[in-house]
């Protein structure tokens, strides 16, 4: 027998579902239009991008971010000091985020981020870091809260918003994204003392009091100040660029475990000790792309391989691309391509990583892929990621399949994702795959990394049915959507109603579908010309399907039983109304011969052996 080619296709879209989940951020709605740099646009609508000129006159040296709606219509822009409306005008109460004066974000490598407040519609947070240097207000943390429903729909900041203006915390370096968690978004920032990361949980007011603190990494602490932090885009891992202007000793890349569910940051290695202003995943997360910071001639773009099964593998797989410039973000698009600034700051010219998914130069660079119309500049930053909150639950995914099993085809295999762990299905089983043999609900929980739980429902809807005869006419006891007729085995041209006049001797079958299901049944013709040996027809039932530790057969007629395997041996054998003791075969299928008392064959049916 044979399942369904559809539900199988459900199958398949829902085991991939989780990952599709966490990856697709980059390429959601939200992020459809960039805008950075001095009047500089990117409009990932069309394909490839259409580079614009804004109306935005105050530079983005280096952290921006911008948002769209869910129907990619732009809605605002900010470096984290200033918020522009999709008119690129300010917004009514859209200056001093941070309450401090002149431009304190300008200079910041991730200035600003945007995420949507949880639980709400067209509200957002806009979180603001002041650059490092600057002695008053450096490295504190800032929120305000922009409602697009203030300005006639244009959207304003939230002037009653309680934290707005307030220190939210402070000695942060100049490294702040977001990253998705389990039912829930993480803002991960990077402290100046000795302390490490902080992994505040984004709430409907804010952020949490108590942030997730994890330990620092492996470089001296001063060597954080600048460069950015990302994550994977499955929430797995964390890259750290350390960034200095004079390219010091002692900066360098280093790549980190990131927990989703607890915003745990674990195990921190050194990927390369060279100063390195940015860093992105691929979009399938097997790569890592990283610059390089050198003069204007030297610095440049290289990958590393992390499908590879060590570290030290990973270390060695160090490919050069291409030349970029001295300070440049790269950051993956909607497009799914990585973008960077080809040449110094305040040029035209942006270059392409086309296929990064792939391994060296497959990967295709591209140095000058967009040139930016007018006066648009870019600088060193593009806009941050906006990360959509998973929104299946506060610490765990259900996900449901419905799925036909077709009689004897008897059973299926059911998956929990690859890279799933902490697997445990309803049976008690740990194994990763599991065999459904029959109809029921079974589920598995497992983490990847977020807690899931797979429910799958497995109906049998092919009815028991068996050959009919009236006079010379073969027909069947159910009306199925399509039949095949054969004889001896050998396809039978055109006969393909529901019923078949014999008019010889031998065994005949038919092939029946419903909802794409097949099953077969075989009934032997031993007199064509006599209507008596067809009104004997004998009446078989077989049950249960599919059997465990016996297997009971009945006919109306005395008929011979054989159990084969599916090298057509013996196994077990039986006479009229008998009960197998199958206890000691392995699951499996096997056929079921019922012949007279002198050989002849009568019926064979398939049959299958539970675990």
């Amino acid at each position: 027998m044979t399942n369904r080619p559809g539900i199988f296709s459900g199958l398949f879209i829902c085991v991939l579902f989780m990952a599709q989940m966490a990856s697709a951020q980059f390429s959601h709605p939200a992020n459809k239009v960039w805008k950075f740099g001095r009047y500089a646009g990117l409009n990932f609508q069309a394909n490839p991008p259409t580079p614009f000129q804004t109306g935005i006159p105050i530079a983005s040296m280096e952290g921006a971010a911008s948002i769209c709606d869910a129907n990619g219509n732009f809605l605002f822009h900010t470096e984290g000091t200033n918020i522009w409306n999709a008119n690129d005008v300010l917004m009514p109460h859209g200056t001093g985020l941070t309450s401090f004066p002149n431009n304190p974000t300008v200079s910041t490598s991730q200035s600003a981020v945007i995420v949507p407040v949880p639980d709400s519609t067209g509200q957002y947070f806009v979180f603001s870091l002041p650059e490092w240097s600057f002695s008053a207000s450096f490295g504190k943390l800032f929120v305000n809260k922009v409602r697009m429903s203030l300005d006639n729909g244009l959207g304003d900041i939230d002037t009653a918003f309680p934290l707005r203006h307030v220190i939210l915390d402070s000695l942060y370096n100049e490294k702040m994204t977001v990253v998705p968690g389990c039912g829930n978004s993480w803002l991960l920032l990077y402290k100046r003392d000795t302390t490490g990361f902080r992994a505040h949980k984004i709430t409907k007011d804010g952020l949490e009091s108590n942030p997730v603190v994890s330990p620092p990494g492996l470089f001296p602490n001063k060597n954080y100040r600048q460069g950015m932090l990302k994550a994977s885009h499955d929430g797995k891992l964390l890259v750290n660029s350390l960034f200095k202007p004079n390219i010091s000793a002692g900066d360098g890349v280093e790549l980190y475990d990131f927990d989703p569910l607890t915003g745990v940051v674990s195990n921190p290695r050194i990927l390369d000790a060279m100063s390195s202003f940015s860093a992105e995943f691929s979009p399938d997360n097997s790569k890592l792309y990283v610059h390089f910071a050198g003069n204007l001639t030297t610095s440049a773009i290289f990958q590393y391989d992390l499908s590879l099964p060590n570290w030290a593998d990973v270390v060695a797989s160090k490919t050069l691309l291409g030349y970029c410039s001295a300070i440049t973000d790269i950051r993956l698009a909607p497009d799914s391509r990585i973008y960077f600034n080809r040449q110094f700051q305040n040029t035209n010219v942006i270059g392409r990583i086309n296929q990064p998914n792939l391994e060296g130069a497959a990967a295709d660079f591209q140095d000058t892929a967009i040139t930016l119309p007018g006066i648009a500049k870019v600088y060193y930053g593009f806009p941050q990621t906006v990360i959509m909150e998973n929104t299946a639950g506060d610490s765990s995914f259900n996900r449901v399949l419905d799925t036909l099993l077709c009689p004897v085809s008897d059973s299926l295999t059911l998956s929990a994702p690859a890279g799933a762990y902490a697997i445990q299905w309803s049976n008690g089983s740990v194994a990763n795959s599991i065999r459904a043999w029959e109809a029921g609900t079974y589920y598995v929980s497992y983490s990847a990394p977020c807690p899931v739980v797979d429910t799958f429902v497995i109906r049998r809807e092919f009815p028991q049915w068996f050959i009919t005869i009236n006079e010379k006419i073969l027909g069947t006891s159910y009306a199925f959507d399509s039949y095949q007729w054969y004889k001896g085995g050998q396809l039978l041209q055109g006969a393909t109603h529901a019923t078949y006049e014999v008019l010889e001797n031998g065994v005949y079958s038919v092939e029946v579908s419903l909802n794409n299901c097949v099953d077969t049944q075989s009934y032997l013709v031993t007199s064509a010309n006599s209507t008596a040996d067809f009104g004997g027809a004998a009446t078989i039932e077989v049950y249960p399907v599919p059997f465990k530790d016996e297997l009971i057969v009945k006919s109306n007629q005395a008929l011979n039983f054989s159990l084969l395997d599916v090298l057509g041996r013996s196994v077990l054998s039986a006479t009229q109304n008998s009960v197998l003791n199958t206890a000691g075969l392995p699951a499996g299928i096997y056929l079921l011969e019922a012949r007279t008392n002198n050989g002849q064959l009568v019926q064979v049916k398939k049959v299958i052996k539970q675990e």
